[in-house]
């Protein structure tokens, strides 16, 4: 489960920490009294599980929460003009399987170079992990590796960190996964929850929300629970970049349109269709809804070859 490819992620983490070191031991030598902050104290991460027992065929999610310091961010899936969003992997025991997460609503930023799609203040991930159809009483380990860039507006700081988890398993399935789940954790549960958008699939009706795609235009309808304005994130998808030509609200209805316009830069079948997706967040609070679409390049949409 990995935002990026791990290894030009890990080569850019380690030339980047490498010019960091040697900056932080420049300075450290000018002026014994200072020090460089270290990207854990400036997104200092949180990591635990949203339950303690799991039984048979059962989901569970690592949380990683972090608190990121003020003036300091992090970064979306599609970073924008921004540093590198986060890189997360699980590693399970055999006959557990892991899944896509699913990326929390971002804020935008006007940065020096363009627009950055970023987190502020708190933001959590919840990973998620499934039990195989038959497990046994006992306990099983759960390992994280996750690696993280936090900037400001001058620089920007690495960390990484690899926790590891432990949860007891069952053979009888559990009523209710978060009886015995502290009560802090799951506020913080609660509370991040709400941050994450409603997934909308093509000819699916099931949230209320619809895509449909004519010529080189996407549509996305939805509810909008009083909202009146909103803003669009798209993915990065090679060959293809968007522009939200109209984003309106119908006030009696309560609903939004997008309207996005697709422009075909460079898509070369051969190796492989990219991914159409993005995700558009109404109101300004966290917590208010968000939809995001991720949805197969149609191949009605590629230059005709006569």
């Amino acid at each position: 489960m990995e935002s990026r490819p791990r290894h030009l992620f890990s080569a850019v983490f380690g030339l980047l920490m490498a010019v960091i070191l040697s900056a932080e031991a420049a300075a450290q030598f000018g002026s014994p009294q200072s020090r460089q902050p270290r990207a854990e104290e400036l997104a200092r991460p949180t990591v635990f599980l949203d339950r303690h027992t799991i039984g048979p065929g059962e989901t569970g999610h690592v949380v990683i929460l972090f608190d990121i310091r003020d003036s300091w961010r992090l970064y979306w899936k599609n970073p924008g003009a921004g540093a590198l969003p986060p890189d997360f992997s699980l590693e399970v025991p055999d006959g557990f399987e892991t899944d896509e997460f699913v990326w929390p609503r971002p804020v935008l930023i006007e940065g020096r170079t363009g627009d950055m799609y970023c987190y502020e203040d708190q933001v959590a991930f919840f990973l998620p992990f499934t039990a195989p159809p038959a497990l046994t009483d006992d306990t099983v380990t759960i390992n994280v590796d996750m690696t993280w860039a936090v900037c400001d507006e001058n620089m920007c700081l690495f960390g990484r960190s690899s926790p590891e988890l432990t949860i007891r398993t069952t053979s009888e399935v559990v009523d209710d996964r978060r009886s015995d789940l502290e009560d802090d954790k799951k506020k913080l549960i609660e509370k991040h929850a709400a941050r994450q958008p409603t997934m909308v699939h093509r000819g699916s009706l099931e949230t209320g929300a619809r895509i449909e795609i004519n010529d080189q235009q996407l549509i996305l309808t939805g509810p909008s629970h009083g909202r009146t304005e909103g803003r669009f994130f798209p993915y990065d998808s090679t060959g293809v970049s968007y522009e939200l030509r109209d984003l309106s609200f119908d006030r009696e209805e309560e609903s939004f349109r997008a309207v996005i316009d697709l422009k075909i830069d460079a898509v070369d079948a051969s190796r492989g269709l990219p991914t159409l997706g993005g995700i558009v967040v109404l109101g300004d609070d966290p917590s208010d809804a968000s939809y995001e679409f991720h949805v197969p390049f149609p191949a009605t949409l590629l230059p005709s070859s006569e």
